[in-house]
Parts: C-alpha cells; sequence; structure tokens
C-alpha cells in the first residue's frame, strides 16, 4: 500500500537505527489499519516463540466450546497447584486448592498472564479443541517444537489471531466481544501500552521467553484510535529485557505520531 510506505520506511531505518545501537537483535513488525485494511510488514515473517501470546489461543479454545455449551464457563475446577507453583506470588495465580470457574481462571491467566492459571487450563481441554484453533487459523507447529509444547510464529501469523478477534469471524460475536474486553484489562503497563495516549483504549496480551542467554520479548494489540483502529503486533529479540522493551514503546509511540499524522491528512481530503 503505496500510501503508508513513508511510514513503513521510516520504521525500518528506526528499527535498523536500534540494531547499530545494540537495544535489539531482530525487531519484526505487522502493522494493519482495520478498517480498510491497509497494511505493512517488516521482517514479519521471521520465527519467534510466542510465549504467553499463546493464551490467547488458549482462551479461544475455551470460548469455542462454550458456544455449544452455555454453562461451560461456569463450570467449576480446583486450582490444585505444585509445590511450586504455590511460590508464585498473587495475582499471578489464585488460592491453591479452591474452586473456581473457568472463566476466573482465565480471567486471571490473561488479565495477570498467569502461567499456573495457564497450566491448569491446558490441563483440564482436550488437545483436540487447541490444535482446532492452530489449524482453523492456519497457525503451523513445526514437528522439531512439538515436542517442548514450543509454537513458533511470526508477527504477521499471530496478527490473524487479533484481527478474527475484532472482526467476530472465527468466535460469534458474543464470545469476540468477551474475549477483546478481558484482553482491555491486562495489567502489564510496558512495551506498545506505553506508546499510546492514556485515553485510547488498547487491547493487547504481551510475551517473554528466556533461553540460551537470548531474550524474546512480544506485545501485540489493537489500538482504537478513533473511527480508524489498527492493529500493531511487535516481536523482539535481543539481551536485555528492559531494553526490548523500551524499544517496543518507543516504536509503538513513532507509530502512533505517524499514523495520527496520516490520518489527520486524509479526514482532511
Amino acid at each position: 500500500f503505496s500510501e503508508l510506505k513513508p511510514i513503513a520506511n521510516s520504521l525500518e531505518n528506526k528499527i535498523n537505527n536500534y540494531y547499530k545501537q545494540g537495544e535489539a537483535e531482530k525487531i519484526s513488525l505487522y502493522l494493519r489499519a482495520l478498517n480498510s485494511g491497509r497494511w505493512f510488514g517488516i521482517n514479519e515473517d521471521e520465527k519467534y516463540s510466542p510465549a504467553s501470546l499463546l493464551k490467547v489461543i488458549v482462551m479461544m479454545a475455551y470460548l469455542k466450546n462454550a458456544e455449544e455449551n452455555e454453562d461451560f464457563l461456569s463450570k467449576k475446577i480446583k486450582y490444585h497447584l505444585t509445590a511450586e507453583e504455590e511460590k508464585t506470588p498473587v495475582p499471578f495465580r489464585l488460592e491453591p486448592d479452591k474452586v473456581y470457574s473457568i472463566w476466573e481462571i482465565i480471567e486471571n491467566m490473561i488479565i495477570h498472564s498467569s502461567n499456573v492459571s495457564l497450566n491448569i487450563l491446558v490441563e483440564n481441554i482436550d488437545q483436540v479443541y487447541l490444535d482446532d484453533v492452530f489449524n482453523d487459523l492456519h497457525i503451523d507447529i513445526p514437528a522439531e517444537a512439538q515436542e517442548n509444547k514450543i509454537a513458533i510464529m511470526s508477527v504477521r501469523e499471530y496478527s490473524l489471531v487479533l484481527r478474527v478477534l475484532y472482526n467476530g469471524t472465527y468466535l460469534n460475536p458474543e464470545m469476540s466481544e468477551k474475549a477483546l474486553a478481558l484482553l482491555a484489562q491486562a495489567k502489564y503497563d510496558k512495551g506498545i501500552i506505553k506508546g499510546v495516549p492514556s485515553n485510547l483504549q488498547v487491547v493487547r496480551k504481551y510475551g517473554s521467553r528466556f533461553y540460551d542467554n537470548k531474550i524474546e520479548f512480544h506485545d501485540c494489540g489493537i489500538v482504537y484510535y478513533p473511527e480508524h483502529p489498527y492493529l500493531i503486533c511487535l516481536m523482539t529479540r535481543g539481551k536485555d529485557i528492559e531494553k526490548l522493551t523500551k524499544t517496543a514503546a518507543e516504536i509503538s509511540s513513532f507509530t502512533y505520531s505517524e499514523l495520527d499524522n496520516f490520518f489527520k491528512r486524509e479526514n482532511k481530503q
């Protein structure tokens, strides 16, 4: 989309400067204006471990099930934890050996990005439901990653997860809105949300992974810019989590500023 080319070029230059400054080793970006469908990507097919971004897919698998069973999200599960999981502080888990509804556990998993709640939800759903979401959205889980349950995907692939929620084309409208409303409550205050005015709603999910002296930090969301909502998905790789979150915030801020000018020019035409 030629009209977005200047923004894409400016962002690519900015990303190359981050490489030169040692702020990140790899940065991938996918940007899409949701009403018009105009988009561009930078390193958009680079593969990463999505880490906690996969919690959205787990939520979607449960909500898909709930479309067929209206009482499904009210079903109770005992919140049984291992001794190691009990070391995780509240609110990043719920109280052990208590009974919670499925929806209460999903809320904890999404709002506080709880790995403990994620584990419980994965243990209590048929793998077929999870596989269905991956297959339906054409997201591949390479065989070499299957053993360690580490899905490998790109910003372009993951963007489809948020797009189908926004458009209500995978889950029904009620369940899509339920998912988006929960993502809007995420407590994490770093990354892309730092680059957006506080009066704008943002629905998003972040993820991070530490491995082999490397760190990956990702943040993908929908910014509800008035009349022109846009999707921004960032995946990064480097050695310093603070540098990566700061870089994500700065790219988000720069993107917002560029789009703000672009949309205002369009509205005058």
